[in-house]
């Protein structure tokens, strides 16, 4: 093989590399803010499904309070049980519209509850003490659960409930899961945050992942990593505590970590994700928390890696024909396109 076709293998493959991580830190995000009208300073979305249609729970003089955006209107939920405490939390919908959550009663007693066609009922545990979170189109819930002095992680299928414990934990909390079965949460146990916990993602019967946004300077006693959904194409989101204690959102995409932080916000929640890639979730700002929709926006091959190909293409042609001279033509070219900053944009809805 002549040097000149070695060469030109060389400069693809780098082209290519290039290609794929330009891509991916060029992912910027749209922003919608949501906020259910009448909330006290309070309203976080915590799910969206591929109908397009949100989950949020937010403040008002009953307590919190949960609804339904769908097609641009918010719609609170009619949650008609044993509710005699101040929270009624809508946590995950699926796309036949079937709400899973959690109520409170006698006080702080936590209950789950399952809310469709516009009626409601209890789905718990033995243990009365649950906290349900998230339902996907098989109509499986996942959650967790209490038992004495141990929480233990929530699977419902078909009405029957069974717990879930990560291998050698003392507590499992599941949050998110897929059609497919695969699960996101996180577990506390020798060797994990004590605040925290290790966040992980299962895959079949035993195939775990951590999931633990990279931090340059993990110092501080809060910093973790905490996700909460995952979708059909095995996307997760959730949130991650820097060094100094502030929480910001996160993207797991293709085993890449991608921060997602609502523009002016000082902390940011992303609590679900869908198919298309659409992000829902809560930031705090001096005004209160607040709900959004985020969308990825990718942006188009830049200008720069255009002239990385064409200079790729010219610089064989120069050593085929050993015309080197031409190469100092473009090395100003190469240089300048290298430069600058590609750190993701952010870009937001017109209110």
């Amino acid at each position: 093989m002549s040097h000149a076709l070695q060469t030109l293998k060389v400069w693809n493959l780098l082209l290519l590399i290039t290609f794929q991580s330009t891509a991916i830190d060029a992912m910027t995000f749209a922003f919608k803010r949501l906020d259910v009208p009448g909330a006290l300073n309070y309203t976080a979305a915590t799910s969206i499904n591929n109908r397009g249609q949100v989950v949020a729970y937010f403040s008002s003089p009953d307590g919190y309070r949960s609804s339904l955006y769908d097609r641009g209107q918010f719609q609170t939920l009619q949650i008609s049980l044993d509710s005699y405490g101040a929270l009624q939390q809508a946590n995950g919908i699926n796309d036949k519209g079937q709400i899973v959550g959690s109520y409170s009663y006698f006080g702080n007693y936590l209950r789950g509850f399952l809310y469709e066609s516009g009626s409601s009922r209890a789905v718990d545990a033995s243990s009365g003490i649950t906290t349900l979170y998230d339902i996907n189109n098989s109509g499986v819930v996942v959650g967790w659960t209490v038992v004495g002095s141990l929480t233990h992680g929530l699977i419902v299928r078909d009405s029957i409930a069974n717990n879930f414990d990560y291998p050698g934990a003392e507590t499992t909390l599941l949050r998110g899961l897929n059609d497919d079965g695969e699960l996101v949460g996180s577990y506390f146990g020798t060797g994990t945050s004590p605040i925290w916990g290790q966040g992980f993602l299962l895959r079949g019967k035993d195939s775990f992942t951590t999931i633990s946004y990279p931090l340059k300077d993990p110092k501080s006693y809060f910093s973790g990593s905490i996700p909460f959904d995952v979708n059909n194409r095995g996307d997760v989101v959730g949130v991650f505590f820097d060094g100094d204690s502030l929480g910001h959102g996160f993207l797991r995409k293709d085993g890449h970590y991608f921060p997602v932080n609502y523009p002016g916000a000082i902390t940011t929640s992303v609590l679900g994700i869908n198919d298309q890639g659409q992000l829902v979730g809560g930031y705090f700002d001096e005004t209160g928390v607040h709900g959004f929709i985020a969308v990825q926006v990718p942006e188009p091959a830049s200008i720069s890696l255009i002239v990385l190909v064409i200079v790729a293409g010219a610089f064989t042609f120069v050593l085929q024909n050993k015309r080197r001279s031409l190469w100092f033509y473009f090395l100003p070219a190469i240089c300048h396109s290298v430069k600058g900053d590609r750190m993701p944009r952010i870009r937001t809805f017109k209110q």
